[in-house]
């Protein structure tokens, strides 16, 4: 099966960042077993670096990156659902563009 878009987004934040969310429809496999491959990416602009990147694969599930420079820093979400994990990557979003660093996730 052909990947298939579920969502493609770029969005400008402000004069500083930009998020990328991509989100495809896969075929089920050992590294996607429910078939959904994410990525969801701040990117500072100043910089032109990824800040926050979250994902997902086996055999992690859903995860974030604090610093997308180090893939093996993870963070595993408390889903397996990628809508819940985009909420959460757009909480982690202001936690960064208003000076708040933290490397735990409440979904709450």
């Amino acid at each position: 099966m052909k990947a298939q878009i579920l969502v493609d987004q770029e969005i400008i934040l402000d004069h500083r960042f930009k998020a990328v969310i991509r989100v495809y429809q896969v075929s089920i496999s050992s590294k996607f077993p429910d078939g959904i491959k994410s990525r969801y990416v701040l990117i500072d602009m100043l910089s032109c670096k990824a800040v926050l990147l979250f994902d997902n694969h086996e055999p992690f599930g859903f995860h974030w990156h604090p610093d997308p420079e180090n893939s093996t820093l993870r963070v595993c979400l408390a889903t397996n659902q990628y809508r819940m994990a985009l909420e959460l990557f757009w909480k982690k979003v202001e936690e960064i563009r208003h000076g708040i660093v933290t490397r735990e996730i409440s979904d709450t």
